[in-house]
């Protein structure tokens, strides 16, 4: 499996470090080198290699930079009664509410996601770089197709976006019957595998803004969520993506309220020269 590396300058000085294995593009997909959980079936857009080749890594000289978590739970259990008493008190308040995703509305929808990220990561990460409207609608048109509304929420606040769970269809479930070739017999079995049902959504972005944070709108999200989804029994699993081991808040509070168990995890290595 090929990986690319990413020259990295650091503090002041002309020093030079190589991350690898990363992507130069977002750190969403083919980021970090699998290091538990290869035992489970891949991830849509997520490496998946042998355990060997941590050593190859480690034997050059690299030492691990952070790590990112794959987070699992089931989609058919019912919520922690914790989680529902958090949810309760939040939506008794009448000036929050929380919206389905509507593919018919996505341009509204792509600004109102603009805003939470702007918001909520540029108080989270060094390397944040704002989110253009633009940007936002071309990423919504991207995935709107692989987007199902029950799974996607948005919170508000007096009508302004404060919160947002987006995720996707786990691809995998389907891809894995095309063997890698998407002629037109793949094309074919891949849109009869979706139709016939993939049982596993991957969540690809959850945020809050930072002065609603702590305030229990993530746990308010899932229980709408839940509320759409269990009756449906469309669902058996969810996952949550890359979350990274310097994110103590957002693991906390996904493994006190949502219950959630580490599913995989991934690597960025890290070699300073």
């Amino acid at each position: 499996m090929p990986f690319t590396f990413k020259l990295t300058s650091i503090w002041s000085c002309n020093v030079v470090a190589i991350d690898n294995p990363v992507n130069f593009g977002e750190k969403d997909r083919f980021w970090g080198l699998l290091s538990e959980g290869g035992e489970v079936p891949a991830i849509y857009t997520m490496n998946h290699n042998p355990p060997y080749y941590r050593q190859f890594f480690e034997d050059y000289g690299f030492t691990k930079y952070y790590e990112q978590i794959v987070y699992h739970r089931s989609a058919i259990d019912a919520p922690a009664p914790r989680l529902i008493g958090v949810a309760e008190r939040v939506t008794r308040d009448k000036n929050y509410r929380f919206e389905m995703f509507d593919k018919s509305n996505a341009e509204k929808y792509a600004e109102d996601f603009r805003t939470i990220y702007n918001k909520a990561w540029k108080a989270e990460r060094s390397d944040f770089e704002e989110l253009t409207h633009d940007r936002a609608v071309a990423l919504m048109k991207k995935l709107r197709p692989v987007m199902d509304p029950d799974v996607n929420w948005f919170a508000y606040y007096k009508d302004e976006p404060i919160g947002v769970f987006a995720s996707i269809y786990e691809l995998n479930q389907a891809f894995r019957h095309v063997n890698g070739n998407l002629n037109l017999w793949g094309k074919l079995k891949f849109l009869w595998y979706k139709r016939k049902g993939i049982r596993t959504f991957m969540g690809i972005v959850f945020g809050i803004v930072p002065e609603f944070q702590g305030k229990g709108i993530e746990a308010a999200i899932f229980i709408e969520l839940g509320k759409v989804i269990q009756p449906k029994k469309t669902y058996d699993h969810i996952l949550i993506n890359w979350i990274g081991d310097f994110n103590d808040k957002m693991i906390h509070l996904l493994i006190a309220l949502l219950g959630v168990t580490p599913y995989k995890k991934f690597i960025t290595f890290r070699k300073i020269f």
